[in-house]
């Protein structure tokens, strides 16, 4: 199975990226700052954000936790995301985690 980032170099020569996947690539540089290390270990690796997608008990295997720990994780990183986007969206000011 191939990375986000594979498939999006797939579709275009480098000399071709545009601004706008290279605006897409900070955006989302900048939202996974805003998890914990783990968290964003287990986001990257799950929905293969610069590496190959994994599976929840391939996660958990290189790093030594259950795979209820990485589902765990991973829902407690995309509600965090959620809320500082939603936040962001609204006009509210960010909860503290989403400042960074």
């Amino acid at each position: 199975m191939k990375s986000l980032s594979d498939r999006a170099a797939m579709r275009k020569p480098i000399d071709e990226r545009t601004g706008a996947e290279d605006a897409l690539t900070e955006q989302v540089e900048s939202f996974l700052s805003k998890l914990t290390r783990r968290e964003g270990q287990i986001v990257r690796m799950r929905f293969g954000i610069g590496t190959e997608p994994r599976q929840v008990n391939e996660i958990g295997e290189r790093l030594g936790i259950t795979t209820a720990t990485v589902r765990r994780t991973q829902w407690r990183a995309l509600q965090r995301l959620r809320r500082c986007s939603l936040s962001r969206e609204q006009g509210f000011r960010a909860p503290h985690h989403c400042g960074r």
